[in-house]
């Protein structure tokens, strides 16, 4: 939170308002006077949740709004299908926080004639440990690295797959996502969604347009799997078609920016 800091003491020079919007790494993982940052700004803002019951604690004489990162939904048009290639999909940066291994884990426990294959699209600092687990569950038919794909790439794809899978977890350094994109992206373009109820995730994904385990519970996540797989296509239509209107009415940028705005015009006052 450097720019925080810099932000800050430019706005006690020249008078003016200021206020920041907390990400998980510099919230969770390596924070830095927040206490006293949330001490000195107008307002700030959370991304989900548990981050503003967080900012709250530390200092509760400071307004902190609730603003998600809202999408545009008019790039992410909903196209979704009954059919699907029978694999599941992960993209983002293959961290721990992701927790990936708990996703080889829960295939590994389905039966190989009905276990589904898993595409990664992403690179990272764990890509070869993810590689050797692999092997060492015998993943490698059913497991796919895909590499760094461009930002379109979900959009064109997206309705190929079975399911968005997102196992995300607290790193052991506290690092950890607080509202991932992906997730909407996914519920927005009519893509089922499997993903631990961790931070922003259960704000997000409702048990009636998608499915939500706990962190680490790898029985919970191989079930789940199972489960996507075996819904029925009149099932499926209908819970896309709820995933899509819950982002049309919760997680839109034209959303986000309106609760941004209203609390700048708050400040201003």
């Amino acid at each position: 939170m450097h720019t925080a800091a810099t932000a800050i003491a430019a706005a006690k020079l020249t008078g003016c308002n200021v206020s920041f919007v907390g990400h998980g790494y510099d919230v969770y993982s390596h924070p830095a006077d927040l206490a006293l940052k949330l001490s000195n700004v107008s307002f700030s803002v959370a991304v989900c949740k548990e981050m503003q019951s967080k900012f709250q604690t530390l200092n509760q004489s400071k307004k902190v709004h609730l603003v998600e990162c809202g999408i545009d939904l008019a790039r992410y048009p909903f196209k979704p299908t009954a059919s699907h290639n029978g694999k599941l999909l992960f993209i983002g940066r293959l961290t721990e926080k992701k927790g990936l291994t708990d996703l080889l884990y829960a295939l590994s426990l389905i039966p190989e004639e009905s276990r589904p294959s898993l595409d990664l699209v992403g690179d990272g600092e764990q890509k070869h440990e993810l590689l050797t687990l692999t092997k060492q569950l015998y993943l490698n038919d059913q497991v796919s690295f895909l590499g760094s794909q461009p930002s379109e790439w979900i959009i064109d794809h997206a309705n190929q797959y079975l399911a968005l899978c997102t196992p995300f977890c607290e790193a052991k350094n506290g690092d950890r996502d607080t509202g991932p994109v992906v997730v909407k992206e996914a519920m927005a373009l009519g893509l089922p969604v499997i993903s631990s109820d961790f931070m922003g995730c259960k704000e997000m994904i409702s048990p009636d347009t998608g499915i939500l385990f706990s962190p680490h519970d790898i029985q919970a996540l191989s079930d789940a799997i199972s489960q996507i797989n075996q819904q029925p296509s009149q099932h499926r239509l209908a819970q896309l078609k709820r995933a899509r209107e819950r982002v049309e009415t919760y997680f839109s940028a034209h959303s986000s920016a309106q609760k941004l705005s209203s609390a700048i015009r708050g400040a201003a006052q």
